[in-house]
């Protein structure tokens, strides 16, 4: 009897198809030990429907398409509820469904009937009204309306600019206010005529992000514009009134529903009228001003006591206001915001939601006059250092320095010094940042001002890091911890804490006691200032210190923890560097199926900035099956690993990978061939130049020596 076929889940042939993009289908193939032709055919479909392409389904689906049964069309009238932004196209594919779209449109129609009927219907309009005599400039008013069916209702507001943002905040207003007062019913729904509230930003409405993720309220597109118009036309408003609702409703989009020392108010107008809902009456730019200071106190209280979501909760209330006006104070404030909106993502290291709001401050008017201008392009920078994108770094970092240039250097010395570094650290231009390290550390000592002195030993301590003389880099940072702790800054403590850990784990010599004691403060600082991802480092460090002293069984468990971390935070690079220390500890301890395990797991997620980890994983798999006895698959491995580094002959894996093609060989007792690898590995050994592994290059270098010395007596 035939045997069933191997199943495998949806992750590990995403594990494969991403070794298949990284190398080829070959490799994946050989190394994942399955067929070719379930490779390519998993590629294919990962390569059409991304992750869902790998989904299992049964044929009998696939070759039998569904028809529109009354149960199939209560789930898509739900779904159609639910998601206003989905097409008949895509429910069409989701259910596989053999009919046409029309017939789908016209049976939920005839659905929506019958269900509106019984619902509570919001209906969502706008028009433009010209402005009245009163106003000295002549500008586009428009009226943003919502009727209440149920109700008899008619909600109004004005404003100067017609767009997705407005109406949705003007929408969340309205329904907040009938939500206190009574006013609405859990079936209600949003319907309206402008399709332009279904558009996509970024993957999902407006409508969706900011109404029904809140309020739970389908929108319906429907032609609606002629019912409501003649209950609009019939309202009339003084020139009064239409300053008194304009100005409402510029207020209205500060949303600041938290902030109680502007009472909201319901103002019951004439009859037939209805209600506005309204912030303040009189003098609303001035009194907006205010509110938006207060609220920027509030954010930067938030920020001192580490509550990171409050403060950002403040700083996005004055970050969504669309007020565009010439006002310069006004900008300042709103820029000012967003810079703290982003120095909160960057300090989570979400880098992905810091570009977004980098992207927003540099299209702002006036940005040039932000203070922290220069800054912002340095953040840019920091952020493609950390992604390896070295070029972009640079350009980011050179800009950043031109802008402190062109600003009063005098009031931005320490901005000027920091980017510097940064700059030359990025060139590995080590000599040129420890100038620019020195000069921040004798001109914050002469300003007396111990914060900056404390981050110049910082910069310091990273620019001895790079150029690898760690132990003036240990000095520096111990400087650093010792002013932290003095003036108890617990941030630049931890970064300090962070900074020490990062050199004293590597060194056998450390006493255990001093990095526990170290590890166990970090954890303690991560809590107070919520940086949880500091828990994840000192995880690190934990398992980096116990790998170094021998350890393995106490470093695997740290190395766990570790990748759950970074899984959280999706960070991919150290998801990898971590899953190849976890297999190198298994490999210590002679765990070798693990050790494979977590190998073929790292050349699965790496991708082309962890080409060492790749290249590594590939050199170690092809040393466990050397030690084996497996010779074809050793000589595989090793040829992949030089391939992976690029045929590089100044990297030691390549020449690591040569000495050991060589010694296969030998054994197989192919002594020309191992003569010619023996004599490349010797010229890539001799080409090192990393001091810190000279002792192991020589030892390699005399080892060639004499296999090449034994050798060329065989072949003679």
């Amino acid at each position: 009897m035939k045997s069933r076929a191997k199943k495998y889940t949806p992750d590990y042939k995403l594990k494969i198809v991403n070794y298949a993009i990284h190398t080829n289908i070959t490799q994946a193939s050989y190394i994942f030990e399955v067929t070719r032709k379930s490779v390519s055919k998993w590629l294919k479909l990962y390569r059409k429907k991304g992750y869902e392409g790998l989904l299992e389904r049964k044929k009998r689906e696939d070759e039998q398409p569904k028809k529109l049964t009354e149960i199939i069309l209560e789930s898509i009238s739900r779904i159609r509820l639910e998601s206003p932004n989905i097409t008949l196209n895509d429910i069409k594919k989701q259910y596989d469904l053999d009919c046409s779209l029309v017939l789908i449109s016209r049976k939920l129609k005839e659905f929506f009937e019958g269900y509106f009927k019984v619902h509570q219907r919001l209906i969502v309009t706008f028009r433009m009204i010209t402005p009245g005599k009163s106003r000295k400039k002549k500008k586009r008013i428009y009226q943003f309306n919502i009727y209440d069916c149920m109700n008899n209702r008619l909600y109004f507001g004005f404003g100067e600019e017609r767009n997705v943002k407005n109406l949705c905040i003007f929408i969340s207003h309205i329904i907040e206010g009938m939500k206190v007062h009574g006013l609405i019913v859990d079936n209600a729904y949003v319907s309206t005529n402008l399709k332009y509230l279904k558009q996509l930003s970024c993957g999902v409405s407006h409508y969706d992000e900011n109404i029904y993720s809140k309020y739970n309220l389908p929108l319906v597109v429907e032609n609606n514009r002629h019912f409501i118009r003649g209950k609009i036309n019939k309202l009339s408003y003084s020139d009064d009134e239409k300053d008194l609702i304009i100005s409402a409703y510029e207020d209205m989009i500060l949303n600041s529903d938290n902030i109680r020392f502007i009472q909201p108010l319901i103002t019951d107008c004439a009859e037939n009228k209805g209600y506005l809902y309204s912030l303040v009456k009189l003098n609303s730019t001035e009194v907006l001003k205010e509110t938006m200071l207060k609220i920027e106190e509030y954010g930067n209280n938030a920020m001192i006591s580490f509550d990171f979501d409050a403060a950002h909760d403040f700083f996005n209330k004055i970050y969504l206001t669309s007020i565009e006006g010439n006002d310069c104070e006004w900008h300042s404030i709103k820029l000012d915001s967003m810079y703290k909106m982003l120095s909160i993502h960057y300090h989570f290291k979400d880098y992905k939601r810091s570009r977004t709001v980098i992207e927003d401050i540099l299209i702002s008017p006036n940005v040039h006059k932000l203070k922290s201008y220069g800054d912002v392009y340095n953040l840019l920078g920091l952020i493609c250092f950390y992604e390896n994108k070295r070029d972009e770094s640079d350009r980011y970092f050179s800009k950043s320095n031109e802008i402190f240039l062109d600003k009063s250097k005098k009031d931005h010395i320490f901005d000027f010094y920091r980017v510097n570094i940064r700059k030359y650290i990025n060139r590995k231009n080590y000599r040129e940042a420890l100038v620019f390290s020195n000069k921040y550390v004798r001109t914050a000592t002469s300003h007396k001002d111990e914060l900056e002195l404390c981050r110049a030993f910082d910069m310091k301590g990273v620019v001895y890091y790079f150029s690898g003389n760690m132990t003036m880099s240990e000095k520096c940072f111990k400087k650093q911890l010792e002013l932290a702790e003095k003036i108890s800054d617990y941030t630049e403590e931890a970064k300090a804490i962070n900074n020490l850990l990062s050199v004293i784990t590597y060194t056998v010599s450390t006493k255990k006691e001093i990095v526990e004691n170290h590890i166990e403060r970090m954890k303690e600082l991560a809590l107070i200032i919520k940086k949880e991802y500091y828990l994840y480092e000192a995880f690190q460090f934990s398992a980096n210190f116990n790998c170094n002293t021998g350890n393995y069984q106490q470093a695997i468990i740290d190395y766990r923890e570790v990748v759950n971390g970074c899984i959280k935070y999706f960070d991919m690079y150290n998801i990898v560097r971590n899953l190849f220390y976890l297999a190198y500890s298994y490999y210590n301890l002679n765990d070798t199926d693990n050790a494979i395990k977590y190998l073929k797991e790292v050349c699965a997620y790496s991708n082309d900035s962890d080409v060492e980890y790749h290249s590594s994983a590939l050199n170690y798999l092809g040393r466990i099956y050397l030690d084996n006895g497996d010779l074809n698959k050793s000589i595989k491995y090793y040829n992949l690993a030089k391939r992976s580094a690029g045929h590089d002959t100044n990297n030691y894996i390549v020449a690591d990978s040569l000495k050991s093609i060589g010694i296969i060989y030998e054994k197989k007792e192919n002594f020309k061939s191992s003569f010619n690898f023996y004599k490349r590995a010797l010229s890539s050994f001799r080409k090192q130049s990393n001091k810190s592994s000279m002792e192991i290059i020589t030892d390699n270098i005399t080892f060639i020596k004499e296999k090449i010395a034994l050798i060329s007596e065989l072949i003679k």
